[in-house]
């Protein structure tokens, strides 16, 4: 899933590049047989195209799983 998120253009006039968001997402809800433990669980990797003016530190990326 993603798309085009800023406004890259006006009128015909460029304004930017075209900067793009796309997020792949993984829930995992299941129940062990026998010992009836629960698993609940989510993954998501998102992509955002940042400017190259965006500090490194904020553009780099970060992982987080639950």
């Amino acid at each position: 899933m993603g798309g085009v998120y800023n406004k890259f253009q006006d009128d015909g006039l460029v304004l930017d590049a075209r900067r793009r968001v796309d997020i792949v997402a993984i829930d995992v809800n299941s129940t062990l047989p026998g010992i009836k433990t629960v698993l609940t669980g989510e993954w998501a990797w998102v992509m955002v195209d940042v400017p190259a003016t965006i500090p490194s530190n904020l553009g780099i990326g970060s992982k987080v799983a639950f």
